[in-house]
């Protein structure tokens, strides 16, 4: 186990209770197989702790250093380097994506935030699950030649349908404007930003690897199980869930998307995608919210989710964040843009939706402190 403390919680945040929160976060990790957390706070990483093993047997510990798939998660780290590709006039939102010759036209605002109009599955069941054909292995063009035929079922814009399959169209257009493939456009912004931990797919040195486990629990007996590393979205729908990247690297990424590294892009480069495109509020999975249900309202920009409170008109307190989701893999980054603090939470085991549920409850806990006659 590795540890790294930089700074009193409370002395940092004037929050009174914040470090009491962490340390029943710590307790929560205190039977998982292994996880990483980092705090940052005004530019600075104020807690950073890792836990576990990276495999259950014959496991390395878990460092900074080490690599979890970061699933879902890849969203925000492509998009942002849509983001750099727009500063350097190469791409633009509204950007028709030729891919799509018949019906309403859909632009690139459109897959980022998955509204294109199109609900692919490629099954013919009635059951919507887009990922269902990425998981058997279906090759990446035959996936694209089965959703070029499938109809367009609402005008783009106009609804939410998330779908890893339209999403993962950027890289046809980034191949377009750039005749480079995406994965340069990404890497020219994780190097821009000194990040060198981090893997497009399965990454090829197995001891910097957190592998993935399954928990099954019948009749009082718990059985986990140590799953493969490689999938097969890697390839078929990599910029929407194949990157690979550390404790250390994801710290900088969010830096960067909290104003700290104007040097790549600033914040009024990023604002734009932080900010909702469309509600997600009638169509979202069952979890354990921090407050209420009736209390928020979810919503998706462009690559990241976003958190509103009801009584909140000036959206002081919003939360910008991705979670992902890959059996055995569960991160979270998550960030208070008007406060200046963000959480990553990277998990290498199924637990429920531990990691959404625990990033959402730190922020939202710091909210409750900060809006309580606190200064912040």
């Amino acid at each position: 186990m590795i540890f790294f403390c930089f700074a009193n919680l409370d002395q940092l945040t004037n929050t009174e209770g914040l470090s009491d929160y962490i340390e029943n976060l710590e307790d929560q990790f205190k039977d998982k197989i292994g996880g990483a957390v980092a705090v940052v706070y005004k530019g600075q990483v104020i807690y950073k702790k890792t836990f576990g093993q990276t495999k259950l047997e014959d496991g390395k510990p878990i460092t900074s250093k080490t690599v979890f798939s970061i699933a879902s998660c890849t969203k925000p780290i492509v998009s942002t380097a849509v983001a750099m590709l727009i500063k350097q006039k190469k791409l633009r939102l509204n950007d028709t994506v030729t891919f799509f010759k018949k019906n309403q036209p859909v632009k690139v605002e459109h897959l980022l935030a998955h509204t294109t109009g199109y609900v692919f599955d490629g099954e013919t069941d009635g059951k919507r699950n887009n990922n269902r054909m990425i998981e058997k292995g279906v090759p990446r063009l035959q996936l694209l030649k089965i959703l070029k035929n499938s109809p367009q079922e609402f005008k783009p814009g106009e609804k939410y349908s998330y779908n890893n399959i339209t999403f993962s169209l950027i890289e046809n257009i980034i191949k377009s404007s750039t005749k480079k493939n995406w994965k340069y456009a990404v890497a020219e912004l994780l190097d821009s930003l000194d990040i060198n931990d981090y893997a497009f797919g399965c990454p090829e040195n197995d001891e910097t690897i957190a592998y993935p486990h399954s928990i099954k629990s019948e009749q009082f007996q718990t059985e986990v199980e140590t799953l493969p590393v490689k999938r097969p979205h890697h390839e078929s729908v990599g910029s929407a869930g194949g990157l690979f990247m550390s404790l250390d690297g994801m710290i900088k990424f969010l830096k960067l998307h909290m104003g700290y590294a104007p040097h790549v892009l600033t914040k009024k480069d990023l604002k734009k995608f932080h900010e909702p495109r469309i509600s997600t509020s009638s169509d979202w999975f069952m979890t354990t919210w921090p407050i209420p249900r009736e209390e928020f309202d979810l919503s998706y920009g462009l690559g990241w989710r976003i958190f509103d409170y009801k009584n909140d008109p000036l959206k002081k307190n919003r939360i910008v964040f991705s979670m992902g989701y890959l059996r055995g893999m569960l991160p979270f980054i998550g960030f208070l843009p008007n406060h200046e603090i963000g959480i990553v939470i990277l998990l290498n085991q199924d637990y429920y939706n531990f990691s959404l549920e625990q990033g959402l409850g730190f922020l939202n806990y710091f909210v409750s402190k900060s809006t309580s006659n606190c200064k912040i």
